[in-house]
């Protein structure tokens, strides 16, 4: 298996996610220019096995201990 974190140049496959599994929706090209947003694609034998989308939250209290 290989995963690839998709950057602003890969927009043609992000958009090929999102139309695949969004079909009304359409990509924010600025997710893709965010670093603390995530696009992953995974391939097996080269071929398209599904994805995963984060992003980063900044905490709104600080010092916090569990």
């Amino acid at each position: 298996m290989e995963v690839k974190r998709l950057k602003r140049s890969d927009e043609a496959l992000a958009q090929e996610i999102v139309s695949r599994f969004w079909p009304k929706g359409k990509l924010n090209p600025e997710f893709l220019a965010g670093d603390a947003n995530y696009l992953l694609a995974a391939y097996v034998d080269g071929a398209f096995a599904g994805f995963l989308y984060a992003y980063e939250l900044e905490r709104v209290e600080t010092g916090f201990r569990i």
